[in-house]
């Protein structure tokens, strides 16, 4: 495993992302479970899973990282003058939009390096660090922001891509879901890490041709939106960044096992929520029943019933409402 063109690390980074996978050896050692270590070591999940393969083919030595992958073909330097090119923008160079991608980028570079660039398979988690700290230090977040985008597509053979819904199309329409934490002020904002969201059909048999012909790795299969969300929280962690505090929509707010994984971490959060959702009073207790010694024994239960969020708003009274900015 390494480093691609440095990772986007300074050295202390590197040094502490390394004893992180040590220490993650050790657990693998001790046969613990792949959740248990990502919570522990406040990586994600996935990283562990890859950590334990490499480990697994190769031993320790699997998991250290080896320094850049390869001699990068831009030194430093000239790697900071396509930064500036890039930063013109995509219409400066003679595109007709905004819009970078990894073909535009290698046309610019051997247009204004003479130097040809392929593509390859490179670990993407140090470079995602390095650029989220990069975002942090230039948007300086007063929130993050967890939110799924949707790309209309008009074949089958993208990856991800199936009939779902899509906020962007405000319908359902046959597209790709991508989910994503923004650092989020009153001026700015930029995606700190993204994921592709696969849905539950590129699991199945059917789905194998297109797996591979997208080079989707086997241990990769559907995973909830929120909980991609969590893990790119977890993996952001494990970089050293945690948000002040974390918005999100309905889409997640309605959803309970987002809300209690957030406080499972102890994230300060504010979600939007469904009007009839509903919830106990602040004042209500949980009644446990006697155990008349026979069978199992009775859970808690509330002697009240919940009403509807809207209900609550209501009895509350306009004077109750806060402001937050």
């Amino acid at each position: 495993m390494g480093y691609p063109q440095g990772g986007g690390l300074t050295a202390e980074r590197q040094a502490f992302r390394e004893r992180v996978r040590m220490q993650a050896v050790v657990m693998f050692a001790e046969g613990r479970g792949s959740t248990e270590i990502a919570k522990e070591l406040r990586v994600s999940v996935r990283s562990v899973q890859r950590w334990r393969q490499a480990w697994r083919e190769a031993g320790d030595d699997g998991v250290r990282s080896r320094g850049p992958v390869s001699r990068p073909k831009l030194s430093q330097t000239l790697f900071a003058v396509l930064e500036e090119e890039l930063a013109r923008g995509p219409v400066a160079h003679g595109w007709p939009d905004q819009r970078w991608t990894l073909a535009r980028i290698k046309t610019l570079i051997g247009r204004r390096f003479h130097k040809s660039m392929t593509s390859s398979t490179w670990p993407v988690g140090e470079v995602r660090a390095g650029l989220a700290w990069r975002a942090v230090a230039a948007v300086r977040p007063q929130v993050w922001v967890v939110d799924d985008t949707g790309f209309p597509k008009d074949g089958r053979s993208s990856p991800g891509v199936a009939r779902q819904y899509s906020g962007t199309l405000g319908k359902v329409g046959n597209c790709q879901i991508g989910v994503s934490v923004h650092a989020a002020s009153d001026t700015a904002s930029c995606p700190l890490s993204w994921r592709l969201s696969l849905p539950a059909a590129w699991d199945g048999p059917d789905a194998e041709a297109r797996r591979q012909a997208c080079r989707i790795p086997d241990t990769l299969h559907h995973w909830p939106k929120w909980q991609l969300a969590l893990d790119m929280l977890d993996e952001l962690a494990g970089n050293g960044l945690r948000p002040a505090v974390l918005v999100a929509d309905t889409g997640y707010g309605a959803n309970a096992d987002f809300r209690h994984g957030l406080e499972d971490r102890g994230r300060a959060y504010v979600l939007q929520v469904k009007a009839d959702m509903t919830a106990y009073g602040e004042d209500a207790r949980p009644h446990q029943p006697a155990y008349s010694g026979l069978g199992p024994r009775p859970l808690p239960r509330y002697r009240t019933r919940p009403v509807s969020l809207r209900e609550h708003v209501l009895a509350a009274g306009r004077g109750s409402g806060l402001t937050v900015t």
